[in-house]
């Protein structure tokens, strides 16, 4: 209670100290649905969350952001628990995830829980889909979840509180101040949520037929979250920024159906903090982007019964320069280096572990006409001392239609992924010789933009996709079942097909907007050191995924029904057990209101999963039924 209220006088003496700047003008924060636009990546897949999707989950996590509205299969082991992201058919450690450049995936694990990542921390959410995701690092072998902020320019000051209450004894509190002028912002985000999540579940382990209708017991949770993030610009074309993001979460682990929540006790807390700071300078066509960032993870797991109590500290330093610049009318080209230092204090670790990153990045982009890009990429890393692969990729897109936004992309590259820590020092178990994952990709695809008519825009989107992954890095019992380890033994082959339809119309005062997407993802090992896996689909890959959306807003009112379909997954390697398919519908009623001229507030009501459905993500981990969840904010405007 102290820390909180110590944050609580922080956030006023933000508010006070940048309210000194006055204006005639009120400016408010406009909510608008975003059409997609063609990708600054010629020839590369890269798709942002509209806007709309951002601002009526801005009280979730990126887990169930990522869910409905994305071709990423999310692995969850229930609400409020670790939720992994798995993209284009390859595995959580393939995906990255990139907060204005720093990346934020834990390097003892390499991967990210994004049940810990709140929605309201980000202005912009995009994804990078297979090859693009080397513009901005290597490893993502399917793809990478880009999260940026930016400022709102302008004279003005805005409070917004939030607070939510849903099933469960789930509980949330959000503030959100936004202050300054047209040289100086300041933005302050607070979030603290705390939820006993003994939800309600058919235990389908006792009765398949008919099961019996319980409750779940030790799965609690708690955070608290704040964001601080300042910018400046002056004159002379520079630009400032600094952030700083805190984090503390504790959650219970409850265990699998089967076994009695009373004989384990099972306990997480991780502690995040992540800065940075930033300088950009335009002088007439060139951009100079200098970065420094510092990325601190903790995590406890305890186990009392099993006398586990493991501390893992990493610490993470980067720093880079980046420079775009034109080389002639037709020819633009961009470079970065970067340097990225980790160590890691574990007491699972024989001692301390140390990695060093010295990265090059070039990226050019000619166009020879006023219907063809063709881009570039090179990537070429010195991980301690020694050089890695070099990293190409090479991709184009050529209008198809003269005057239509017709195209015909497509683009092929190369990747690979270093082991993280764990696969090399864990105790008992990690194997320093562990070779890297290599991944050879190919993507093409058409994509159609229609022109504004009346109000109405559209478009859509087929992508077919290829990636083939070598020294696939899997965990597996040794040969006297005594402890895991892991071992570079699987080839994978993941090929498909991601569709993607959008439609929306926008006048004064009816918005409207309806999209679905469908993904078919085939991930099967082709190892023929495994005849009994091989040729097999992968664990926890399903084939067919469907998400569709509709959004319609008139004057105060808003609705918005999401729904979600995943397919089958096999559980096991030569595919003799699976999880079912399940289909989840969510709604969301909200209206707005008016207090006074300087004050506004909103009602938001949401059910999930509307149907009541039964299901589980992962085999004997089951999820809520039918739940609710009521939000009141309040929104104060000054100038």
């Amino acid at each position: 209670m102290k820390r909180m209220g110590v944050l609580m006088v922080l956030l006023l003496f933000t508010v006070l100290a940048v309210n000194a700047q006055h204006s005639d003008t009120v400016l408010l924060e406009e909510v608008t649905i975003q059409a997609t636009p063609i990708e600054k990546l010629s020839g590369y897949k890269r798709t942002p969350i509209d806007s709309v999707a951002l601002n009526s989950l801005n009280y979730e996590s990126f887990s169930e952001l990522l869910s409905n509205h994305t071709p990423v299969f999310m692995k969850t082991y229930g609400q409020g628990n670790l939720s992994t992201a798995s993209f284009r058919g390859t595995g959580a450690s393939h995906t990255k995830v990139l907060w204005n450049g720093v990346e934020l995936n834990n390097p003892m694990l390499g991967q990210a829980d994004f049940s810990q990542i709140p929605v309201a921390v980000a202005d912009k959410v995009s994804l990078s889909h297979g090859g693009a995701g080397i513009h901005s690092g290597s490893g993502s072998l399917g793809g990478s979840i880009i999260i940026e902020n930016e400022p709102q320019w302008g004279n003005h000051l805005n409070v917004q509180l939030k607070q939510s209450a849903a099933s469960y004894s789930n509980y949330r509190s959000q503030a959100l101040v936004t202050a300054g002028g047209e040289r100086f912002r300041s933005r302050s985000l607070l979030i603290t949520q705390s939820a006993e999540n003994n939800y309600f579940y058919r235990n389908n382990y006792k009765d398949r037929d008919d099961p019996p209708r319980e409750q779940r017991e030790g799965a609690g949770y708690a955070s608290h979250t704040v964001l601080q993030e300042f910018y400046y610009r002056d004159k002379r074309a520079n630009k400032l920024a600094a952030r700083v993001w805190v984090q503390d979460y504790y959650r219970e682990i409850a265990p699998p159906l089967g076994v009695n929540p009373a004989t384990t006790e099972q306990q997480q807390r991780n502690e995040a903090v992540r800065a940075m700071a930033e300088w950009e300078h335009n002088k007439g066509k060139v951009e100079l982007t200098l970065k420094s960032a510092y990325v601190y993870d903790y995590l406890n797991y305890k186990n009392s019964l099993a006398a586990v109590n493991s501390h893992n500290y990493a610490h993470q330093f980067m720093q880079s320069i980046n420079m775009k610049m034109p080389l002639s009318g037709n020819l633009r080209w961009s470079a970065n280096v970067s340097y990225t230092t980790t160590r890691v204090h574990s007491n699972n670790y024989n001692g301390l572990r140390e990695r060093s990153d010295l990265t090059v990045f070039a990226g050019g982009q000619w166009s020879p006409g006023d219907d063809a890009n063709v881009r570039l990429m090179l990537r070429q890393k010195v991980i301690d001392g020694t050089m890695a692969p070099l990293i190409p990729s090479l991709g184009f897109d050529y209008r198809l239609l003269e005057e239509r936004d017709l195209l015909l992309k497509g683009n092929i590259s190369r990747n690979y992924r270093l082991p993280t820590l764990n696969d090399l020092y864990w105790q008992p178990g990690g194997d320093p010789e562990l070779l890297p994952e290599r991944g050879f990709t190919l993507e093409t695809g058409v994509k159609y933009l229609s022109q504004k008519r009346k109000g109405w825009h559209g478009g859509a989107e087929i992508t077919w996709f290829r990636n083939d992954i070598s020294n696939w890095i899997a965990w597996q019992p040794d040969s006297i079942m005594s402890y895991w380890t892991p071992k570079n033994i699987t080839e994978v082959l993941s090929q498909g097909i991601e569709a993607r339809y959008q439609v929306s119309l926008n006048n004064s005062r009816l918005k409207v907007q309806w999209e679905q997407s469908y993904t078919y993802t085939s991930a099967k090992n082709v190892s023929r050191a495994q005849p009994y896996s091989s040729g097999k689909q992968l664990v926890y890959i399903p084939q067919h995924s469907l998400q569709s959306s509709i959004n319609v807003a008139y004057r105060d009112y808003m609705l918005d029904i999401g729904h979600h379909f995943t397919g089958s997954r096999y559980t096991s390697s030569d595919n003799t057990s699976y999880m079912p398919p399940f289909s989840t519908i969510d709604l969301v009623v909200s209206t707005d209101f008016s207090l006074n001229k300087k004050m506004e507030g909103a009602l938001l009501m949401k059910v999930n999963n509307v149907t009541n459905t039964n299901y589980q993500v992962v085999a004997w981990y089951p999820m809520p039924g039918r739940n609710y969840e009521a939000t009141l904010s309040v929104k104060f405007n000054a100038p």
